[in-house]
């Protein structure tokens, strides 16, 4: 409530102030009384406003105590209106499934260290890398490359035993055309333009069989990561969403610590869009639970979406590098640096730990989906026997009227 308004003759220069039970709202009217001030007083202290304002002041008093009225209903309509709110309608359309990735894995970061490669302008390239399979022969596909005859095959260390390093015949421009394929599936370009990098992957699909299950190329294009790498002098490193290399010495183990992130990230979006795919394949079980309703579903069923998960979950954990440092590292830090700095750059540590929260809670429903099964198929047997008993009592009755 409105206390102890008044005007102060020697304040006439500050803004007005009303106390509204807890609350304190503030007002301006310069241009009608020249900044005339309101302050909180007591009545032992109240002082009369100066007699040549007081007209104009009782007027403004009058419009100032209409404001104040409106606020408190106007407050007073939204309490009531928010009381009013049915808790349920908050949960109406959310589903514990309702969770999407973000469409960007990384986000450029700006380094400190980077900022002295801005000054001169350096000619860059592009670095692409793509999943297409879920894995390579790496036999097959060197022989493939060789009698192909447009790249060569380069020496690599005898601990690269699941990568193949190619390089092309036919130079175009300074800066050589190169090519990293991973047994996993995946193939990274180093300044190959467009149309080649659509040849080349032609290519593999006539080298890619049901065995190594070939993804679509919708999907493939979608996932791919494409970065901007250039030379300076000085140790490889990755600044400001860059790649710099090396000038100095060769560069091809450097690339091949890049490439091997790349590679990952592009595999972890693959993962990432199965488990969309199967989250929304699961979707209506979770609907159907909140809205009460029965579900339909078999155990042959539950069983095959039971052993997708963990077919997912094996992928992730035990068959790929994404929860530790490849032993190709152990001994060379400096390309471990690179390595790490890349990981954390394209967030695969935590797109990692987010897609196995997300496996627990799809493990849970299927846990959850096959105790409901076990209970209904516990329920029928039951009848069963109450059945048969049923009968065996009617027999015995029948028998015994017989006698």
């Amino acid at each position: 409530m409105l206390k102890n308004v008044v005007l102060v003759g020697p304040q006439l220069l500050r803004p007005f102030t009303v106390k509204i039970a807890h609350k304190s709202c503030t007002f301006s009217s310069a241009a009608a009384l020249g900044n005339v001030g309101f302050q909180h007083r007591t009545p032992s202290q109240y002082q009369r406003p100066v007699p040549s304002l007081c007209s104009h002041v009782s007027s403004r008093r009058a419009s100032l105590l209409s404001c104040v009225e409106k606020y408190r209903v106007q407050n007073r309509h939204q309490s009531q209106s928010a009381a009013q709110t049915p808790a349920e309608g908050i949960q109406k359309h959310i589903s514990a499934l309702d969770t999407r990735r973000p469409l960007r894995k990384r986000a450029v970061r700006e380094d400190k260290d980077g900022e002295d490669e801005k000054v001169p302008k350096r000619e860059e390239w592009e670095v692409t890398a793509y999943a297409t399979a879920e894995d390579y022969d790496m036999d097959v596909l060197a022989d493939a490359l060789e009698k192909q005859g447009l790249y060569k095959l380069s020496a690599m260390p005898e601990d690269m035993h699941d990568t193949l390093h190619v390089s092309a015949n036919y130079p175009v421009g300074t800066e050589s055309r190169e090519i990293y394929f991973f047994s996993e599936g995946t193939v990274v370009f180093w300044n190959i333009p467009q149309l080649e990098q659509m040849a080349v992957r032609k290519f593999l699909r006539h080298i890619e069989t049901s065995s190594n299950m070939a993804y679509d190329d919708e999907l493939v294009d979608k996932e791919a990561e494409s970065m901007q790498y250039t030379y300076i002098m000085g140790m490889s490193k990755l600044g400001n969403g860059k790649i710099f290399l090396n000038n100095d010495g060769p560069s091809q183990l450097d690339k091949y610590a890049f490439s091997n992130s790349m590679a990952l990230s592009v595999k972890l979006g693959i993962w990432e869009a199965s488990l969309d795919r199967y989250v929304d394949s699961i979707k209506w079980v979770t609907e159907a639970m909140r809205a009460g309703q029965k579900i339909s579903i078999s155990r042959r069923e539950v069983l095959r979406k039971t052993g997708e998960l963990f077919a997912l979950r094996h992928l992730i954990n035990l068959s790929s590098d994404l929860l530790d440092t490849p032993d190709f590292y152990w001994d060379r830090e400096n390309l471990e640096a690179i390595y790490n700095k890349m990981g954390i750059h394209l967030n695969i540590s935590r797109r990692t730990r987010v897609m196995n929260e997300k496996l627990n809670h799809c493990c849970e429903l299927a846990d959850l989906l096959k105790a409901h099964l076990n209970d209904v198929h516990h329920v029928r047997l039951e009848w069963l026997i109450i059945f048969l008993i049923a009968v065996e009592v009617a027999f015995e009755i029948e028998r015994w009227l017989l006698k």
